[in-house]
């Protein structure tokens, strides 16, 4: 299994962090209304004041957990500003771990690593390119 795998516990610890407010709050993960704004993400917050996004909920008192939720800005000058959570930033630390130690073996020795490449970049490039609403 991966479990033993350099990284693959970062990337655990993060999807349980993620997993939590995401359980505790009715199958949606709480995003901070402060920090859309400082994002300047008003499209967003303006979708998920309507109830059109299925995925996410604005955090509010009723909200548990929602240290865990999205509450991190990354505003511009980065490409595509967003909200993240300190369960996204396990996951994206373990997956930097795991390329970093799969980049140091030789080629011929890592049997698995190509298909892990193939997989993380397919879905790296859909969120690159997936169009906003």
């Amino acid at each position: 299994m991966n479990y033993n795998e350099k990284g693959f516990r970062l990337v655990l610890l993060g999807t349980i962090l993620n997993f939590m407010p995401i359980a505790l709050n009715k199958g949606k993960m709480p995003v901070s209304i402060d920090a859309l704004k400082f994002s300047s993400l008003y499209s967003e917050l303006k979708l998920l004041k309507e109830g059109r996004i299925l995925t996410h909920v604005l955090e509010n008192e009723a909200t548990k957990m929602g240290i865990l939720g999205d509450i991190i800005p990354i505003p511009k000058p980065y490409l595509l500003p967003k909200i993240i959570s300190i369960g996204d930033i396990f996951i994206a630390l373990g997956l930097f771990v795991v390329i970093q130690k799969y980049m140091q073996k030789d080629w011929k020795e890592a049997k698995y690593c190509k298909p892990f490449f193939r997989v993380y970049f397919f879905i790296f490039w859909q969120n690159i390119f997936r169009k906003r609403r």
